[in-house]
């Protein structure tokens, strides 16, 4: 009815041609009506003609569509999708050739040559999207991501950061098989990262996201080498951004324990935990490389006579 109102108007003195459009409304075309404009049995017409024509739905229910996002945030936000993680079993897992591509080369990059989603276009993102989907794990992190980065959706973004749902997703995390620690759910996690930071609202989520998922080396540390290298890479290229903001929280000392407590085992082969070391002294190499702290330097000298004693 409004298509034909915008193409014919329609004037009061003219009544043959209301009647030709009377009849092809009645014969030759379907009413529809907006569900938004429903409310109960009775649809409100929308259309911009003088006459309204409101209808009444007989014998029948009238059923409200919502987007994905708006459904979720009705059922409770993010955190209902986070039990979907304990559905899944190491039989779920597919180790497919991506991942076998990117171990054999991701000691000889440096710490921003595999970041991808920066430098890709929306297409390449797009195909990276489809290699996710062999990890179950990560396509629940890619899920997130679309869902969170959804400007419609602003308070679902604040949520998150609400009622300890970023640390809580990161417990989930840690539950799942070191099977799904791989390559793939990195990538989804730095998606999830980089689109936060495109949103300038979520400046609080992608600090939480740093600090309680990347940074999170209990986590991390489940994985193989070839990919905990690759953690590492990615660490140094979100600190070198801002290593001020992070140099009063997660500093030399909180990096000199990380090494300590995860990259010190003598059960692990002595030359990757010696790759591991040296990753993490280059992300400190940004924190000292312009100034250094006394106290700094201290830690620093100590716990290199430390591991160099210990090798002896």
């Amino acid at each position: 009815a409004d298509f034909c109102h915008q193409l014919y108007p329609i004037s009061t003195s003219d009544n043959s041609m209301s009647s030709v459009i009377f009849d092809l409304l009645s014969t030759r075309s379907l009413l529809v009506y907006h569900p938004l404009a429903c409310n109960g049995q009775l649809c409100i017409d929308i259309s911009i003609c003088t006459s309204q024509m409101n209808g009444r739905l007989n014998n029948g229910a009238c059923l409200r569509l919502r987007s994905f996002s708006e459904s979720l945030l009705i059922l409770g936000g993010c955190p209902v999708l986070y039990p979907l993680f304990e559905k899944f079993q190491e039989t779920d897992y597919f180790d497919g050739m991506y991942s076998d591509n990117i171990s054999s080369t991701a000691a000889f990059e440096s710490p921003t040559d595999w970041i991808i989603v920066r430098k890709q276009s929306q297409k390449n993102l797009s195909d990276i999207d489809n290699r996710l989907i062999s990890n179950p794990i990560a396509s629940i992190i890619n899920l997130l991501r679309c869902v969170l980065s959804s400007t419609s959706m602003l308070i679902l973004t604040e949520q998150m950061t609400k009622h300890y749902n970023v640390e809580l997703l990161g417990q989930h995390l840690n539950r799942v098989s070191s099977c799904f620690i791989d390559q793939q759910l990195l990538i989804a996690i730095q998606q999830l990262i980089e689109c936060s930071r495109l949103n300038k609202s979520s400046y609080l989520l992608t600090n939480q996201l740093i600090q309680y998922i990347l940074l999170d080396f209990g986590l991390w540390n489940k994985a193989k080498y070839d990919v905990r290298i690759s953690h590492l890479q990615y660490i140094a290229a979100v600190i070198k951004d801002e290593r001020k903001f992070y140099r009063t929280k997660f500093g030399v000392q909180y990096f000199l324990d990380i090494i300590r407590q995860y990259f010190n085992s003598p059960e692990e082969d002595i030359d990757e935990q010696k790759q591991l070391r040296s990753a993490v002294y280059g992300i400190m190499k940004y924190y000292v490389q312009r100034n250094i702290h006394i106290e700094e330097l201290n830690a620093l000298i100590s716990s290199i006579s430390t591991f160099a004693t210990s090798n002896d």
